[in-house]
């Protein structure tokens, strides 16, 4: 699951949701106290990479052709 935030998943033994990656500028605590249960968070978490260019085009001309993300989203 991909949020405003970070990456998160359900990978640990119990299923319980954890803290994969954030994304750039934001902090560990942050992304902990905007949650609203209990989120596993390893001892290192790592920045979540930004995409590729190809990823980039993909997601513009494949996923979203007309730019509505533009529109929801500011820039």
């Amino acid at each position: 699951m991909v949020t405003d935030l970070a990456v998160l998943d359900f990978g640990t033994p119990d299923r319980r949701m954890r803290l994969r990656s954030t994304h750039p500028g934001v902090a560990v605590e942050e992304v902990v106290a905007r949650t609203g249960f209990d989120l596993v968070v390893p001892d290192e978490v790592p920045e979540t990479r930004s995409p590729t260019a190809e990823e980039l085009r993909l997601m513009r001309e494949v996923l979203d052709p007309r730019g509505l993300r533009d529109r929801e989203v500011p820039g």
